[in-house]
């Protein structure tokens, strides 16, 4: 999304980060491809699109970026020499009372104390683990974690992210993942019913990384966004249902096609676990479609 673009950049830059990291012999000034940032980097193809130009500039990375890994390497080194085990082991403790002082098991603890004491510590571990969050979480926060780690982690979720990061928790977020790129230009069916024929027709729908592709009948390829909506002149899958006078929850349909557009680019949703969505969406639509004309009055005849 592009609210989450600053978000993004910064996940991205930790991606590279990581590579550099983990493969000490790689050269930053060497030339890197499109293909390369996918392979070695693990963006995903809407990265590539979206965001290749912010990092390459004649196939090499552009100086801001390599003076940005330049400082980071530089505070891993550092914090990696002055942060040990035990400390590691306060972090999760500070952590685990703030979890109980939440749920008022134990409101004794010095709230300030424990944030300030959390955040002090997850400076030093921020750089050793050089976590990666989910975009949305930090544009919650109302900032990047680089522009001010003590007031960034002085919350009790920001903390409890970092330690979902350092524990290995389900929740963490893995950057060797081009996550929704496995669902994407897969061909699924929606099941969904017209009154007017009395029947259950099947629309082929594929993600894209711009939206959808839906066709039905002689409506072939119709390139939507991600709420539905068109990309082109007509106006997407809602031109489609009201070609055959569906009647549907309009707002809502809009709202559960992005919402599960977004999910299934930033998790590694199967293409199986997608098309159960899309037709839980399928069964909504279907569903009004029925009652809308199942309840009219019967004196009023409008649908």
């Amino acid at each position: 999304m592009e609210s989450l673009r600053k978000e993004r950049m910064r996940n991205l830059t930790f991606h590279i980060l990581k590579y550099v990291i983990e493969n000490p012999s790689f050269n930053i000034d060497e030339e890197i491809t499109n293909e390369d940032l996918k392979t070695k980097f693990y963006f995903k193809q809407s990265d590539v699109l979206n965001y290749s130009n912010e990092f390459l500039n004649n196939s090499r990375l552009k100086d801001n970026i390599k003076s940005t890994l330049d400082e980071y390497l530089a505070l891993h080194q550092r914090y990696k020499g002055e942060i040990n085990e035990s400390q590691v082991e306060d972090f999760k403790s500070i952590y685990k009372k703030l979890v109980d002082y939440y749920a008022n098991i134990n409101k004794n603890e010095d709230l300030q104390l424990l944030l300030h004491d959390g955040a002090l510590l997850a400076e030093k571990i921020h750089w050793i683990s050089l976590p990666i969050f989910k975009e949305v979480y930090m544009s919650n926060a109302g900032m990047l974690p680089e522009e001010n780690l003590e007031e960034y982690y002085f919350h009790f979720h920001t903390i409890e992210d970092l330690y979902r990061e350092i524990t290995n928790d389900v929740k963490k977020v893995h950057w060797k993942s081009v996550q929704g790129d496995i669902n994407l230009n897969k061909k699924m069916k929606m099941k969904i019913y017209t009154n007017r024929w009395g029947r259950h027709d099947y629309y082929t729908v594929q993600r894209t990384i711009e939206g959808w592709i839906i066709s039905f009948l002689t409506f072939q390829n119709v390139k939507c966004k991600v709420n539905g909506e068109s990309l082109d002149t007509d106006t997407g899958f809602y031109e489609i249902l009201r070609h055959d006078s569906v009647q549907y929850p309009k707002d809502g349909v809009r709202y559960a096609l992005e919402t599960l557009w977004e999910e299934a680019d930033s998790t590694e949703m199967s293409k199986e676990v997608l098309e159960k969505k899309l037709n839980e969406i399928a069964v909504w639509i279907s569903e009004v479609e029925k009652a809308t004309h199942k309840y009219q009055p019967s004196w009023c005849g409008y649908y």
